[in-house]
């Protein structure tokens, strides 16, 4: 999936950070993130021969009852406990080895695999143990922060509009750590993508959904220390909007993306997401007025190809597709604009497609920064 491309690396950086803003002070010392390892319940894996899992995901179904048990007894007993451990950092890990043995991604595989046969079953009932037993070990703070991030990112495999909801009142939860709350707006991405069986769309989640990832753009906070984190949830309610695609019953959605566009005190790679998702929304043949919309995409251009970070052939090439998706759809009386809009980055990402010297990109950004400061003097 896209986001899950564009975004590994960053999302360990964003559990590092909003990590310490939700462990009070008497867990100070850490080894990750602020999270110490010492002095927290560590439940033990109990050995759960289970020889026919493999046909019962695949056939769908139960044989009967004792088979039925056996199943809840593997995933409550066996395996969802290696999930309280903390030495299984699920998103710490470099090692496939260790990957393939990881709770998350067996879950994942075996999810996968019972969901698609026409009998929901099994489905329905791994759904419910995962979300009975996730629910519990998020919300515990006897369990370490990294179980706890653990945990919800399981839920986040589920595909379901219950687990859709365990998600959304997890990421609004004030009580909650903030790690765990950005493990659940990562499982809300995934779930609006194509790998989530449209969960989103169910027509008692959807409107939720974009309600509060509304309200998550929009939301400009007060400095403070856990403003990296709010910021990337910013980012992250983004991605749910472009994976949705949902301009909202009353057009709410491409205003309040604008305002995180043209929120200056956001990361350029975050603001870089607004304008994506603006060009990833359905408008019905009926997009807003232009006018704003390219102001700011013209002015996140300039700003985004004049920042102070060093320059960075992936980072210039991100912009100039996020941009460009972001006036695809857009349709103007000043057609100039549009036109010079999109000419300078459809040019910008053509001539950074092959790898360069820093010269040569230095030299690919003073041109288009140049194209970008003559649309302005036209406008002016």
């Amino acid at each position: 999936m896209q986001y899950i491309r564009r975004n590994g690396k960053l999302l360990l950086w964003a559990l590092a950070i909003v990590g310490l803003g939700g462990i009070g002070p008497a867990h100070a010392q850490n080894s990750v993130a602020g999270w110490p390892d010492e002095n927290f319940l560590v439940r033990k894996s109990q050995a759960v021969q289970f020889n026919t899992r493999a046909t019962v995901l695949k056939s769908g179904k139960f044989e009967s009852d004792e088979e039925e048990q056996k199943f809840a007894d593997f995933y409550n007993l066996s395996l969802f406990p290696n999930v309280t451990n903390p030495e299984n950092r699920q998103l710490l890990k470099d090692d496939a080895s260790a990957r393939r043995e990881d709770v998350i991604t067996k879950l994942r595989y075996d999810l996968r695999a019972c969901e698609k046969v026409p009998e929901q079953q099994v489905f329905n009932k791994l759904a419910d143990l995962t979300l009975a037993y996730m629910t519990e070990i998020a919300a515990d703070s006897r369990f370490h922060p990294a179980a706890r991030v653990n945990a919800m990112l399981a839920i986040g495999e589920v595909n379901s509009p219950k687990a859709a909801k365990v998600l959304l009142d997890t990421a609004l939860s004030r009580r909650q750590l903030f790690a765990v709350r950005v493990a659940a707006m990562t499982g809300l991405v995934r779930m609006a993508g194509p790998s989530g069986r449209g969960a989103l769309s169910d027509p008692e989640i959807e409107p939720l959904i974009l309600k509060n990832m509304v309200a998550f753009v929009k939301f400009h906070p007060p400095k403070g220390d856990r403003i990296d984190g709010i910021y990337w949830m910013r980012g992250q309610a983004a991605d749910v909007l472009a994976e949705l695609g949902n301009g909202g019953s009353q057009n709410e959605v491409p205003p309040a993306l604008l305002t995180m566009l043209n929120d200056k005190d956001l990361p350029i790679p975050l603001r870089s997401k607004a304008a994506r998702a603006l060009g990833k929304l359905n408008y019905g043949g009926n997009p807003p007025a232009a006018g704003p919309y390219l102001t700011a995409l013209r002015d996140f251009g300039r700003e985004a190809l004049s920042s102070e970070q060093p320059a960075d052939r992936g980072r210039v090439r991100l912009v100039a597709r996020d941009v460009s998706d972001g006036l695809r759809p857009l349709a103007s009386r000043d057609q100039p604009l549009l036109d010079g809009l999109k000419k300078t980055f459809q040019t910008l990402n053509k001539e950074t497609e092959e790898k360069m010297t820093s010269e040569d990109l230095k030299t690919a950004i003073a041109k288009a920064k140049a194209s970008l400061d003559g649309l302005v003097k036209n406008e002016e």
